[in-house]
């Protein structure tokens, strides 16, 4: 938004962080100029809040900024402001989460986080917004935190290591998200990384504010000890895969093959011209498959309804509900969270965008050893070890 320099930036700051209340003169005059105030700050706040009327969007209905004794008000409706509709989304997802509906509640605080385009108010750099600041920032903590508790009741734990172990590092002494990643190793079945998580939280806590860690994350570490069958409660089946309508019949020689090449090969693909069946066959191969070859799930990712080169990762992203990390790109974090993990993805359609699901391809068979490809496509992708 061109508004003329940082002075009226700060004034639209001070403004948007309380809007529909009155801001005083004197509080936005402290806020712009602090001790360095004009010969007449208020005529120059006068000229301010003229300029960004020019530039704010109009209400359909009276001003969208007006003075109002002692100060200006700025109009701004419930769904127009980001922080708004986050603290009604987190509302309404703690409170399915509160009558036992976590997928719900998921669903919710996903929607929320996805508000978030980096660190709140970044652009400013002002004293009297420090405490807005950190406010935001631990309201989307707390937020992350609730939302990764929906995760673990959901038995989904496995999905969300990558993210607890990053927001760890970061915040090192923060008592729940250690015993919240505790409870996800734990449920991966990495009891051993779960117990070196509370080690270095004890640790951290007695050399260097000398207590123990509380008593919600000593049960938590009991109950490992204990190999407590609560820590790790039954999930969802771990695939996407629709159901079929109609029986599959005349093709079994097919399939003991694609079966066979697939215990050797990580990339296979199924070609053939439009109509054909590739799509059908790939769905029944990766039904019948042995799930304990994958562990982590099946997964289906279909492309047809992209664009040529759109980025495919998104669409596996979603699939297999895989954040955005902080400070990644999409493609970024869904390596991460693929690198350790092994299932099976089916990418059907690759044809549409033929270029970003060989690429794809490639950075899955280079970083993430335990992910196998079963790919359909009118055309072969065209990547080393790719079996046809």
């Amino acid at each position: 938004m061109p508004i003329g320099g940082p002075k009226p930036r700060v004034l639209l700051a001070s403004l948007l962080l309380r809007p529909g209340s009155v801001v005083s003169t004197d509080r936005l005059v402290e806020a712009v100029w602090g001790g360095a105030r004009p010969p007449d700050p208020l005529g120059a706040l006068r000229a301010y809040v003229s300029r960004l009327r020019a530039v704010l969007a109009p209400l359909q209905h009276g001003e969208r900024l007006r003075y109002q004794a002692p100060g200006y008000v700025l109009a701004v409706a419930d769904d127009e402001l980001d922080a708004t509709e986050f603290a009604r989304l987190v509302a309404e997802a703690r409170d399915r989460a509160s009558v036992g509906d976590p997928g719900r509640a998921v669903t919710l605080f996903d929607a929320a986080l996805a508000l978030w385009r980096g660190d709140p108010l970044a652009e400013f750099d002002f004293a009297q917004v420090n405490a807005d600041i950190a406010r935001l920032a631990d309201l989307r903590l707390g937020a992350s935190e609730d939302r990764i508790e929906a995760m673990l009741h959901l038995g989904r734990g496995h999905e969300v290591v990558t993210e607890l172990d990053a927001l760890v590092r970061r915040f090192p002494g923060r008592e729940r998200l250690a015993a919240q990643l505790m409870r996800a190793l734990y449920g991966s079945g990495r009891q051993a990384e779960a117990l070196a998580v509370y080690r270095d939280l004890r640790r951290r806590l007695v050399d260097e504010l000398g207590v123990e860690p509380s008593e919600p994350v000593r049960t938590v570490h009991r109950r490992l000890l204990e190999h407590d069958p609560t820590l790790a409660p039954a999930g969802e089946p771990a695939t996407n895969l629709p159901r079929r309508a109609t029986a599959f019949v005349g093709r079994d020689q097919e399939m003991r093959r694609i079966d066979t090449l697939m215990r050797d090969a990580r990339l296979l693909t199924l070609t053939g011209v439009g109509g054909v069946g590739k799509s059908r066959m790939a769905l029944e191969v990766a039904a019948a498959l042995d799930r304990s070859r994958f562990p982590d799930g099946v997964w289906l990712c279909e492309l047809d309804p992209l664009a040529d080169g759109s980025p495919v990762s998104h669409v596996v992203a979603t699939a297999l509900r895989v954040r955005q990390r902080h400070g990644s790109t999409i493609e970024q974090s869904v390596i991460e969270y693929l690198r350790s993990r092994k299932l099976l993805l089916v990418l059907d359609n690759c044809e549409h965008v033929l270029d970003a699901s060989a690429r794809l391809a490639a950075d899955l068979m280079a970083n993430c050893p335990g992910v196998v490809v079963l790919a359909t496509s009118r055309e072969f992708l065209g990547v080393h070890g790719e079996q046809v």
